[in-house]
């Protein structure tokens, strides 16, 4: 037995129920989007430190692997490393990149929108390079600019920072508010 067509119950949504639904998900973005903005800001930041952590440990272990000084260095030693920076072989041992007589093993973009290089320096001692000898460890010398220290970045967006810290032999370590104390002993 089937029913008259008036007593059949209509199918879809009404235009009331559509705007409900889209002025719900409007609100929920709304509020969603401050933190999504957190969110990517603070990735942006732990990317940014990790690829340097990366690129210190690659240099430890070409320079122990080739038996041969290995620098990592901005990118621009003008700009700093907020231009990026490169992981190379001195091959020729002058401290100097010369893309004819030194092996380039990596190289970094330049820091992302939102994500700069700190002015607090402390417990987290800038350095222009760091020098890996042939035995991994650290090259000292405080007077070139050189040594165990840090390069601490921040984000714009949330003031998060965070620091790759290079200690004296050589090992490297992220740290920050909530972290590990950033010293470089």
């Amino acid at each position: 037995m089937t029913l008259p067509s008036s007593s059949r119950q209509p199918r879809g949504f009404t235009v009331i129920e559509l705007l409900v639904v889209v002025a719900l998900v409007a609100v929920l973005a709304v509020l969603a989007t401050p933190s999504l903005r957190s969110f990517a800001a603070n990735q942006a930041l732990s990317s940014t430190v990790s690829d340097l952590l990366s690129a210190t440990m690659t240099a430890r272990a070409t320079a122990i692997s080739r038996n041969r000084q290995t620098i990592v260095e901005p990118m621009d030693t003008t700009v700093g490393w907020a231009s990026g920076w490169r992981v190379y072989v001195d091959t020729d041992g002058s401290g100097d990149f010369d893309a004819t007589k030194d092996e380039q093993v990596s190289e970094s973009s330049a820091l992302p929108q939102g994500i700069v290089l700190s002015s607090d320096t402390s417990n987290c001692t800038p350095r222009d390079y760091f020098a890996y000898r042939a035995d991994g460890f650290l090259k000292q010398d405080s007077s070139a600019g050189i040594g165990n220290g840090g390069i601490r970045f921040q984000s714009e967006v949330t003031a998060r920072e965070r620091c790759v810290v290079i200690n004296k032999i050589g090992r490297a370590r992220i740290c920050g508010a909530g972290m590990d104390a950033c010293s470089t002993i």
